[in-house]
């Protein structure tokens, strides 16, 4: 869901803004019930979407249990967005993988979005961050992400709590009204992931082999983000700067589920859609953006922008001006209304 965007449900007792509720959150990708106590049926609720490119961060704040059920959705699988990190201060259950987990209160988990999942919390209130990834973004953090699915972290251990206190701290900073940032995006972007490469990264007692593995991956992964600009980037240069040969480089992009090729692309693609959400680059023209995140044919760079975001690049680029433009249309009920930058 592009651009940034804040609702919100006000002691309401209706039932069908209730309904109304649950069909509005349910457009971040998953089908949410929310279920009023009987003992005092009044819902209240926000939630707050921010678009950070790569990473779109959910905040949802809850006065009552919560059901959210996905099934794998094609519109995720176009934008590449088949990882979720949820973060829950309550304890939950996730039917995810073929198993049942409980997740602890203040804890971390990785969800697959490719797969179906149910995730509960029974708890009267509950605050919950979740964090949508761009798959190509993650696995240059995360060389092998489904190693970690279903597997809850806790959110005091470590860099959970480094990561979490980042979140808390965009989610309660970024004013929306104001269209305010604390940093630029993409350099939050950036921090994000390498705390989430520090938070799932192997103990020292895991396998040497491993851990190199991880590491040389990652090496590779940030010099493309580093010169994907650059038209004649290729596999003979990335692995001289890695130090490694040609077949060692396709052999780990083939380990990670990818190609050099395709990594390179959704690299570039990533980015030229940053651009086109930053607002210092509103004078750019899509020509432009095309030929700074390292393409050479156009039409190539339009096709693949259209199959990876189901949109062409100008229709983006269009889109993410409008968002600063056009107030967000609330709901037609009064109880609930929504907030987004004009």
């Amino acid at each position: 869901m592009i651009g940034d965007f804040e609702y919100s449900i006000d002691e309401s007792t209706s039932q069908s803004d209730v309904r109304r509720w649950s069909a509005l959150v349910s457009e971040s990708g998953c089908q949410v019930e929310f279920i009023p106590p009987k003992s005092y049926p009044i819902i209240q609720s926000k939630w707050r979407h921010l678009d950070y490119g790569n990473v779109y961060i959910n905040y949802i704040r809850n006065n009552c249990p919560v059901t959210a059920l996905h099934i794998p959705d094609v519109r995720q699988v176009k934008q590449n967005l088949n990882f979720k990190l949820v973060y829950t201060d309550k304890e939950a259950t996730l039917a995810h993988y073929d198993r049942l987990v409980t997740v602890p209160a203040e804890s971390f988990v990785l969800i697959d979005n490719a797969h179906p999942f149910e995730f509960n919390i029974k708890a009267q209130t509950s605050i919950g961050i979740s964090l949508n990834l761009n798959t190509s973004w993650l696995l240059g953090y995360i060389p092998n992400p489904k190693l970690s699915v279903a597997c809850p972290f806790p959110a005091a251990s470590d860099w959970g709590a480094v990561l979490l206190m980042a979140l808390r701290t965009i989610v309660e900073q970024e004013v929306l009204e104001k269209k305010q940032t604390l940093l630029p995006r993409s350099l939050v972007t950036e921090q994000l992931g390498s705390l989430l490469s520090l938070m799932f990264l192997p103990k020292e007692d895991s396998d040497l082999n491993t851990r190199h593995q991880v590491s040389v991956y990652s090496k590779l992964n940030r010099i493309l983000h580093d010169d994907y600009h650059n038209p004649d980037l290729n596999a003979a240069s990335v692995s001289g700067k890695a130090g490694i040969s040609r077949r060692h480089l396709f052999n780990m992009f083939s380990a990670a589920g990818t190609t050099f090729s395709n990594a390179l692309l959704d690299i570039r693609l990533a980015n030229a859609r940053r651009m086109f959400g930053d607002r210092r680059y509103s004078a750019f023209r899509v020509c432009d953006v095309a030929w700074a995140c390292g393409f050479t044919d156009l039409s190539h760079f339009g096709r693949c922008f259209k199959r990876e975001y189901g949109q062409t690049p100008s229709a983006c680029k269009k889109a993410f001006a409008d968002k600063y433009t056009i107030t967000c249309a609330a709901p037609e009920h009064h109880g609930v209304s929504a907030v987004k930058p004009g």
